[in-house]
């Protein structure tokens, strides 16, 4: 880890989708201060990864089969911030119950992500 990283929020991007991780992993590497520390297809995989990890934030896809990341919000202590992914905008409403950094629809937009991430670095800054 470089001192750069160290500095850096530790991530973790949850999606059921391959290929919607993949390419929001490679958008967030633009950015020195994302780490992208682990990444999950599924809730239990994901509970594993925060145990293991402790990360400061996750990208969170809600619909995804089996459970929702609502689920995964309410199974663990909620230790880190959340930038919420989905295809739909119908749950807008209730991602911001869970204190929800931002809520991002796909295909994930460069520039609605690039104002999500601000808006996760600065709230590091200031809390």
């Amino acid at each position: 880890m470089t001192e750069n990283n160290a500095k850096a929020l530790q991530t973790i991007v949850v999606d059921d989708e391959w290929l919607i991780r993949k390419e929001l992993i490679s958008l967030l590497t633009a950015y020195d201060q994302i780490n992208i520390v682990g990444e999950a297809s599924n809730v239990d995989e994901a509970i594993q990864l925060v145990e293991n990890i402790d990360p400061d934030l996750i990208f969170l896809d809600i619909q995804m089969p089996g459970r929702t990341g609502f689920h995964l919000l309410e199974s663990i202590p909620q230790t880190f911030d959340v930038i919420f992914i989905s295809g739909y905008d119908h749950m807008i409403q209730q991602a911001h119950q869970y204190n929800a950094i931002d809520y991002l629809t796909k295909p994930i937009d460069k520039k609605r992500l690039a104002l999500a991430v601000n808006k996760a670095l600065e709230k590091r800054v200031f809390s």
